[in-house]
């Protein structure tokens, strides 16, 4: 029995379909992606900066007074940038490199419409008639990210 024996280019893209996406397809949708990745970035981290610099701006769970609010929003804050910066990483170091990439996509979808999904259930269905426009301007900036995030997304299954 052969021990030295190598797998070839061909056979190692049949086994593994979804590693990669083409390197000719590839090249041209990069820098489209590219520059949505980043206006992506900017617009999260706008919403993370004035989320934890003006705690208030966003819909609490519950429209009693409570004297430790802010401070328990801009922790939720602060989890949430953590979780955007680790999965930004995974996702800049997947494109700028070509591996997973389609992978990695698809747990960015499901992790970016997760939260969305528990603040519309928590936050905005609970207030529907107290939504200032400032929270509506947060939401429409979240949703003109994931809109970006689903582009890519579309782009990659081509």
């Amino acid at each position: 029995m052969n021990n030295n024996s190598s797998v070839t280019e061909e056979e190692l893209r049949a086994l593994m379909p979804y590693y990669e996406v083409e390197n000719s397809y590839f090249k041209r949708i990069k820098k489209r992606i590219g520059i949505r990745t980043g206006i992506i970035g900017l617009v999260l981290v706008s919403r993370a900066i004035v989320g934890f610099l003006y705690p208030e701006l966003f819909v609490q769970t519950n429209l009693e007074p409570n004297p430790e609010g802010p401070y328990l929003v801009s922790d939720v804050i602060l989890v949430r940038g953590l979780l955007l910066l680790v999965i930004g990483s995974i996702y800049i170091y997947s494109l700028w490199t070509n591996k997973y990439f389609r992978t990695v996509s698809v747990v960015g979808l499901i992790v970016a419409y997760s939260l969305f999904w528990s603040d519309l259930e928590a936050n905005i269905l609970s207030a529907a008639g107290d939504l200032t426009t400032a929270a509506v301007i947060l939401l429409l900036t979240r949703l003109f990210a994931l809109a970006l995030l689903f582009a890519n997304y579309l782009d990659i299954r081509r």
